[in-house]
């Protein structure tokens, strides 16, 4: 098992926080609250009406199958997220 991680800075356009991995991987992904805006995650379609919130200094675990992404968007300005991913290989 390879372990990944490491910041993203996320715009108003869907930007990528976990890239595909043929294997599957186990993830967290953190709002680092750099500034009180909000971070709206979901597929490469993500947008802020219909992407989970993380609020300043909140986090998301989740189990992502072979192939699946993880993108990011905020709704002005940016922010950082963080993530921890561990990839099956």
């Amino acid at each position: 098992m390879a372990i990944g991680y490491g910041q993203v800075t996320i715009t108003t356009s869907p930007t990528a926080i976990i890239t595909d991995d043929s294997d599957g991987q186990y993830v967290n992904v953190r709002n680092m609250g750099d500034n009180n805006s909000k971070v709206y995650i979901g597929d490469s379609e993500v947008s802020i009406s219909t992407g989970h919130e993380l609020i300043k200094n909140t986090e998301i675990s989740l189990s992502l199958g072979p192939g699946e992404e993880v993108y990011g968007i905020v709704a002005t300005g940016t922010q950082k997220v963080s993530f921890f991913a561990t990839m099956n290989e």
